[in-house]
C-alpha cells in the first residue's frame, strides 16, 4: 500500500513540474515577445501606416498599367 502512494506520489509531482515548466515557457515567450516591441495588436497608426504603404504600391502599378495601356 505505502509503495502505491509513493508511486502515484511521484507522479502527481512529474505532472505538476512539467505544467509549470511549460507555463514558464510561455511567459518567457510572452515576455520576449513585449521586449522586441512586436505586441499581438499593433496600434492604430501602425495599421493605418500598413493601409497607405499599400494604398502607394497599388497606385504606383496603377500608374504603370495606365501607360502601357497609353
Amino acid at each position: 500500500m505505502e509503495g502505491e502512494v509513493l508511486k502515484y506520489g511521484w507522479l502527481i509531482v512529474l505532472t505538476l513540474a512539467s505544467i509549470i515548466n511549460i507555463w514558464m515557457k510561455m511567459v518567457e515567450k510572452r515576455n520576449n515577445k513585449k521586449k522586441d516591441g512586436k505586441s499581438e495588436n499593433p496600434s492604430h497608426g501602425e495599421r493605418l501606416a500598413t493601409l497607405e504603404k499599400g494604398q502607394k504600391i497599388i497606385e504606383e502599378r496603377l500608374d504603370k498599367i495606365e501607360a502601357k495601356l497609353s
